[in-house]
């Protein structure tokens, strides 16, 4: 596990830097299920100002199943504010909040202000990653592409050893991120026309309420 503290402010980051406010500042509601986890931090977290890249990592050490809280505790007996990524992927695919998703991470030295960090937990240098994993990692990072406006590239979905000198996320998970980033823009792309066209071809009027509960909730099952 790895992380910054919050001093670590890169050159980019310019001008007064504004707390994060969960009533006004929080980022839309996730479209699939996220286990929330109700994180108490050391210092008030502060708002990202911008949104352009999603950093993939590990966990590294210990092997095996972390749980978003774990690597809270230790990021807090670190000195930290608290866990630095704004998502955990378990083995099972259950996704785990860390920080909130509108706010400044800790998880990628001197690209904290414009990221967001998911953590898929495990060591991929040895280990592979379940295929629940990957599933839940593609899905997620297609629904933070989509809201965030993130055209799904080399340069704008990447493992952490892309921006800092680390093994992290693994040879083994690092290795599937080209297929990852092709799956991601095949969801978007799936959004944008399948269902728009579905809802093109939709009489509402004709349709009972149970009927249009289930079409509205296919775009959120798309991503």
């Amino acid at each position: 596990m790895a992380s910054v503290p919050r001093s670590a402010k890169p050159a980019g980051a310019r001008g007064v830097m504004r707390n994060y406010n969960p009533v006004t500042d929080a980022a839309p509601a996730e479209p699939m299920a996220i286990k929330e986890t109700h994180f108490q931090f050391r210092e008030t977290l502060l708002l990202r100002p911008k949104t352009d890249m999603i950093v993939i990592h590990h966990v590294g050490i210990p092997d095996g199943d972390t749980s978003a809280a774990a690597i809270h505790r230790a990021h807090l007996a670190n000195g930290w504010a608290g866990i630095g990524y704004h998502y955990v992927i378990r083995k099972d695919g259950t996704i785990e909040r860390g920080r909130p998703l509108a706010t400044v991470g800790a998880h990628a030295e001197g690209q904290n202000y414009h990221t967001v960090g998911i953590n898929v937990t495990g060591n991929f240098e040895k280990e592979i990653p379940t295929p629940a994993q990957i599933h839940s990692l593609e899905g997620l990072v297609a629904w933070i592409c989509k809201t965030y406006s993130i055209v799904p590239g080399p340069s704008t979905i990447v493992g952490h050893r892309d921006v800092n000198s680390t093994d992290c996320p693994g040879r083994n998970l690092y290795s599937l991120l080209p297929q990852i980033r092709k799956d991601v823009a095949r969801k978007l792309n799936g959004m944008d026309s399948s269902y728009e066209d579905k809802l093109k071809k939709t009489n509402f009027l004709k349709m009972s309420r149970k009927e249009r509960e289930a079409i509205i909730m296919q775009g959120a099952s798309v991503l």
